[in-house]
């Protein structure tokens, strides 16, 4: 089946309630005669004058509707639902603007027909109802619709439609109340909004009071019987015209303007969360000033007193010579470093020149082995000499002893 979705926006004390369950009707019972003859569409309790101080209560009790005269009707926001052939109409009740609970509360309202909305996927009209003949309209319904107008999707103000009630007195037309919204659309709203017959629809629901009274076996002369059939027929004509031009639009997508109204929320509670963090800081600013006060007081009143000139002359000493005993420091420590530098350079060449001796030593050795050598052989050469060439003795010893003087002085 088709779904038809339509929210309902007005004045507190407009008649929002009672255009529900007679647009309801209007489409239900094409004539007077079937809708006095068939069961009427309640969908919700509402309250029939008759005469000065007696009233006829229709419906059952509802919590989010209150009788109560001089208080709001609805109280929050509410779907009705109903069938007409293949159609399901669900038309979304909100808390009428200029809350008799004050504008705090319209706020909240606001709020919550925001978030209400958001859970549809898609709205296929903004219904905007109003009196005929109004001579003003509130400031509080001026901003409320500004501020709901301006957190929907711009694609909205296209699906935006306006229907006026009581306007049998100002024959079925908008009467005055037509300039009034004229100008809220040109100065508050800023917005191109349509005011057309495809836009504008007129009703008086006098009607459906008129047959709630006559099943309750009320009766009427037919001068008045006549005006309440022309006023029905003229109800359900527009009530028609209503539901054609809506299913001709293209419906609103609420995902649209689900993510504009999610993120004002985010700016919002991110703004709340700023406050808060400006005033943690004001609040650690007026902490830490306090401390630097008393802190200054007790310095005041414990240390600068007793700075005369012996006593700063003696920290003045006292700065000195910690300066003093810093300069020695450094400078030993310099020293110290130029002495290691010296030892190191000295222990590289201590190195190097051991390593030289070290050669000399082996070179010394090599040649003393060498001698060693040459001595055993002369030794071996004279003693063989002297057995075989005697005359020749007296020269080899001349060379033996040559060769030991080398060898001790080698040896030394």
């Amino acid at each position: 089946m088709e779904e038809i979705n339509i929210l309902l926006l007005g004045e507190s004390g407009i008649g929002k309630s009672t255009f529900i369950n007679a647009f309801a009707n209007y489409l239900k019972f094409p004539s007077l005669d079937e809708a006095k003859s068939g069961d009427l569409e309640i969908l919700i309790p509402f309250r029939v004058k008759v005469g000065i101080n007696d009233n006829i209560t229709v419906g059952e009790k509802d919590q989010n509707e209150s009788l109560i005269e001089g208080d709001s009707s609805t109280l929050g926001c509410r779907v009705y639902r109903f069938c007409i052939g293949d159609k399901v109409i669900r038309l979304i009740d909100t808390p009428g603007i200029g809350d008799t609970r004050g504008v705090k509360q319209d706020k909240i309202n606001l709020e919550n027909i925001l978030a209400y909305i958001n859970q549809f996927q898609y709205i296929n009209g903004i219904c905007m109802l109003f009196k005929s003949n109004q001579t003003r309209l509130k400031d509080e319904f001026k901003y409320c619709v500004k501020a709901l107008v301006s957190q929907l999707h711009k694609s909205v103000k296209d699906n935006i439609i306006f229907c006026f009630t009581h306007t049998k007195g100002s024959n079925f037309k908008p009467g005055n109340t037509l300039e009034l919204l004229k100008k809220l659309i040109k100065n508050d709203l800023k917005v191109e909004l349509k005011t057309n017959d495809n836009t504008i629809y007129c009703f008086d629901n006098k009607s459906l009071s008129f047959i709630v009274q006559h099943k309750k076996d009320m009766t009427f002369d037919k001068f008045t019987e006549i005006s309440v059939v022309f006023s029905w027929e003229k109800s359900v004509n527009e009530s028609q015209r209503l539901l054609k031009y809506l299913m001709s639009l293209t419906p609103c997508n609420m995902r649209d303007s689900g993510s504009l109204y999610n993120a004002r929320v985010m700016v919002s509670n991110l703004a709340i969360l700023i406050v808060l963090i400006a005033q943690n800081i004001i609040e650690e600013f007026e902490k830490v000033k306090h401390i630097k006060k008393i802190f200054t007081e007790f310095l005041i009143c414990n240390t600068l007193a007793a700075f005369d000139d012996v006593y700063l002359k003696c920290l003045q000493s006292i700065k000195d010579d910690k300066v003093t005993r810093q300069n020695n420091l450094e400078k030993h420590a310099r020293t110290q470093n130029n002495i290691f530098s010296k030892y190191k350079n000295n222990c590289e060449k201590f190195d190097n020149e051991s390593e030289k001796i070290q050669q000399d030593i082996d070179f010394l050795e090599k040649e003393i082995n060498e001698h060693e050598e040459q001595v055993k052989n002369i030794k071996e050469y004279i003693q063989t000499s002297q057995e075989i060439f005697p005359d020749k003795i007296f020269i080899l010893k001349d060379d033996y002893t040559t060769y030991q003087l080398t060898d001790r002085r080698l040896k030394q």
